[in-house]
């Protein structure tokens, strides 16, 4: 497995995964949203299979267990914009900059492509909306009642 490394984090990796990697994604997303509806391989396959979809998954190096599996980032580039589909790191592995480097893969793939990003996040998400403001995202809007719960989402954007 050919891993790129993160400029911030030497134990972790990034890697850019196709269809092949739809159970692995489905595994993430299901443990990482296990509270929120969560999407599985099918959804990942219909996902992957739309055109400018971009998926990656951060690997960190341990040497007692190997390479683990610990986040992953989907993102859209279509016609000069970038979407962030969903992003997400397991629960027991948060707060150690995993996010930021599935963030720093994306941020840098939309810039390379001169690619305006745009997300939407809960409210409620304060660690990650911190994170997406650190890269320079402004809120841009609301969407009332955007998650299946009822919570409402901010719309963020990063304009190139």
């Amino acid at each position: 497995m050919s891993l790129q490394q993160s400029e911030s984090r030497r134990d972790i990796k990034v890697l850019c995964v196709g269809i092949e990697a739809v159970a692995l994604l489905a595994g993430l997303h299901q443990r990482i949203f296990a509270q929120y509806e969560w999407w599985n391989e099918e959804s990942f396959q219909q996902i992957l299979a739309m055109f400018g979809v971009r998926a990656s998954v951060a690997y960190r190096e341990d040497e007692a267990e190997g390479v683990l599996p610990v986040g992953f980032i989907v993102s859209r580039h279509v016609a000069g914009e970038a979407e962030i589909l969903s992003l997400g790191v397991l629960p027991e592995e948060r707060r150690r900059g995993i996010a930021r480097c599935l963030m720093q893969d994306v941020v840098q793939y939309a810039k390379a492509h001169q690619e305006n990003i745009f997300l939407e996040v809960r409210v409620s998400n304060d660690a990650a909306c911190t994170l997406y403001q650190e890269f320079g995202f402004q809120s841009s809007g609301l969407r009332r009642g955007y998650y299946s719960d009822g919570e409402d989402a901010l719309i963020l954007s990063l304009f190139y």
